[in-house]
């Protein structure tokens, strides 16, 4: 952290984590490292704008990374029901 961030910080404009529901329902034992993001995040300038992605939380989640994260973190919900995914079954005639 001490070696990276600095010279990233300086060249970089977002810090992205993907599949941020990790920092809450399984970073507690599944993925501990996306408990430490929070550290890496407030060691980053203030104007260093951060983004966390996922396609759904439940609510529990969304509260749980905010409590984590922040009072002045923003929430963008979006329908599930999007043009671009397409839902399909497929009959197989055996397991195998």
């Amino acid at each position: 952290m001490r070696k990276v961030l600095p010279g990233v910080s300086g060249r970089a404009g977002l810090f992205v984590v993907d599949e941020v529901h990790c920092i809450s329902d399984w970073g507690h034992d599944f993925r501990p490292d996306y408990r430490r993001i929070i550290r890496v995040m407030e060691s980053l300038p203030e104007e260093f704008r951060c983004s966390g992605r996922r396609l759904r939380l439940t609510i529990r989640v969304v509260a749980d990374v905010q409590q984590q994260l922040g009072p002045e973190l923003v929430v963008l919900r979006g329908p599930l029901a999007r043009a671009s995914l397409r839902l399909q079954n497929i009959v197989l005639s055996s397991q195998a």
